[in-house]
């Protein structure tokens, strides 16, 4: 404890022995680990709230342009979408069902007059989203084989099709009614989405721009770095590919000489079997290990070895050495 806190609680009419001073001590510690849990606590929320805020608005921003593009409000679009799923579809293939229509009519000749013939002159076209509601009705009311005839026309499959004539109207009045009863204005949603989305990308754009200036200070210093090593390479490569050979083929003349003394010497004591068995594994480990502490053990190992063959009474060929001169 410091002479400042001992002073402080001093003044405060504690007395200070061991025994207070360690509960003291010890009070201190588990307060102070407990607000660093409750810190992490923290974090890990305030990240999970974020995630999800950033996903939402992510899809209302989506959502602010599909608007755009099918003239339709985003309550309708969402209405609409949200029947469909609820009828065996799929919510997010009626979205881009919805643009398909509003595709086939900018694009098609006389997309905007077929679709009119469809839905009458009471809905307006520019809408897709009620074109969309339309088409639930006049498929409804056709035989069956007709409405898919006019569906594969502008583009709706046969699953988004049958949910349509099953009728949307229950559930599309079903999300309206929740969305006011919530409370929740769709509209600005999708306006707050997307101005948040605007900034959050801006954000990032300025983090990749930190992360750029920094990678364009180190690489004149890295770049010297490297063209050093690389003509220390060059200058040394034939000592590096000697060396290196000389360390495989020892590496290799150990593991064969191993290899040898445990299949031709079948009678050899079972003690000098576990010797031989640790001496395997400490040259597995050896080769993970890697740098001067694999040359040191394999060193060990070829020793220990050469005593093993002792012991055993084995004497090994001569192998010719190749010579290398380094």
């Amino acid at each position: 404890m410091s002479d400042v806190v001992r002073e402080f609680l001093v003044g405060l009419g504690f007395k200070i022995d061991a025994t207070s001073e360690r509960k003291f001590v010890e009070g201190v510690q588990k307060a102070t680990e407990q607000a660093l849990a409750l810190g992490t606590a923290m974090q890990a929320v305030a990240a999970t709230i974020t995630a999800a805020v950033v996903k939402i608005a992510r899809d209302m921003d989506q959502m602010a342009y599909a608007s755009e593009r099918l003239g339709s409000s985003v309550k309708d679009i969402k209405a609409v979408s949200h029947a469909i799923g609820q009828m065996g579809g799929s919510a997010q293939g009626a979205l881009s069902f919805m643009e398909g229509i509003a595709r086939f009519m900018r694009n098609s000749p006389g997309g905007t007059g077929f679709i009119r013939h469809l839905v009458g002159d009471k809905v307006d076209v520019k809408d897709t989203a009620a074109v969309m509601d339309a088409l639930a009705v006049k498929f409804r009311e056709m035989p069956y084989y007709l409405a898919k005839a006019r569906a594969e026309v502008i583009g709706i499959d046969e699953q988004t099709l049958q949910a349509m004539v099953r009728g949307l109207d229950k559930f599309s009045a079903e999300y309206r009614a929740k969305m006011g009863a919530a409370g929740l204005n769709p509209e600005k949603l999708a306006a707050d989405s997307k101005k948040f989305m605007q900034t959050w990308n801006g954000m990032w754009q300025s983090v990749e721009m930190v992360g750029q200036k920094i990678a364009a200070n180190l690489m004149p210093y890295l770049g010297r770095e490297i063209e050093r090593f690389a003509e220390w390479l060059d200058k040394h490569s034939a000592k590096i590919s000697c060396y290196t050979t000389r360390f495989a083929e020892a590496a290799l003349e150990v593991a064969t000489f191993i290899r040898d003394a445990i299949f031709r010497l079948g009678d050899i004591d079972p003690a000098v079997k576990r010797v031989l068995a640790v001496l395997g594994a400490l040259m597995g480990v050896a080769w993970a290990l890697g740098g001067p502490i694999r040359i040191l053990l394999l060193l060990g190992a070829a020793k220990l070895s050469v005593g093993v063959a002792i012991v055993c009474k084995y004497r090994p060929r001569r192998r010719q050495k190749p010579n290398h001169h380094c």
